[in-house]
């Protein structure tokens, strides 16, 4: 199982702000990325969780298409002329057969509501370290594993030790929802592991550090996930 997100980069101001990450959010065009990038080939994902997770919230909403209320937000929050460098890897990856064309496809979403993207290509073996020094302010990447174990998604890719493991490239750190997936982890009951992730999902949703398009079907689509703290 796969997914492809976008990452905000939740250290750097104003993506520390959870307000104007959802605001960006809005303004991304899910369904066009569907049939651009995937054509068919992947589901659009509510959730940095595949529908195939045991775990998964089957009333997750899909982050709406609304440019207009992005651009009324942006507004809102003073950032009518915002500049935002998209770092994106060359090469094509599991989770997305042509990164490039999808940071274009953003790059034009995000100039409708008024944001200039800049897409910056990255080689693939210094993608890592680049993103490590946290200068980005969104990237293309993905998640790929055998394990329909919800851990496998939400510990990798937004406790805080994973972002010295070089995982949590939104750079998102909550002790609070360490704390939910240390809970889940630890359960013996299936049906109290499956409250926890509940909690951890609805949690992490309310702060978006990623935007997930889609979910694999072949490929993967992508993923918006917010944060709900400002950290």
């Amino acid at each position: 199982m796969n997914v492809a997100y976008l990452a905000f980069n939740t250290a750097k101001p104003p993506l520390n702000n959870p307000a104007v990450r959802h605001a960006l959010a809005l303004a991304i065009n899910n369904q066009r990325l569907m049939q651009s990038i995937y054509y068919g080939t992947a589901e659009t994902a509510a959730s940095i969780l595949p529908r195939a997770s045991w775990a998964y919230d089957n009333e997750a909403k899909i982050t709406e298409y609304n440019p207009a209320k992005s651009r009324e937000q942006l507004k809102s929050l003073g950032l009518e002329n915002l500049t935002l460098k998209l770092w994106v890897p060359t090469r094509s990856q599991a989770w997305n057969p042509s990164p490039l064309k999808t940071a274009e496809l953003i790059q034009a979403d995000m100039a409708q509501v008024g944001v200039k993207v800049v897409i910056v290509p990255v080689e693939g073996r210094f993608q890592e370290a680049r993103l490590m020094d946290m200068s980005h302010d969104l990237t293309l990447s993905g998640w790929a594993t055998d394990s329909n174990d919800p851990d496998s998604f939400f510990r990798p890719l937004l406790s805080c030790a994973a972002i010295h493991s070089q995982t949590n490239l939104a750079h998102w750190c909550d002790p609070k929802f360490d704390s939910v997936l240390r809970k889940a982890l630890s359960s013996q009951q299936l049906a109290a592991r499956i409250e926890a992730y509940d909690e951890s999902a609805e949690y992490s949703g309310a702060g978006i550090a990623h935007f997930a398009a889609g979910v694999v079907i072949a490929f993967a689509g992508l993923s918006v996930r917010y944060q709900r703290s400002g950290t």
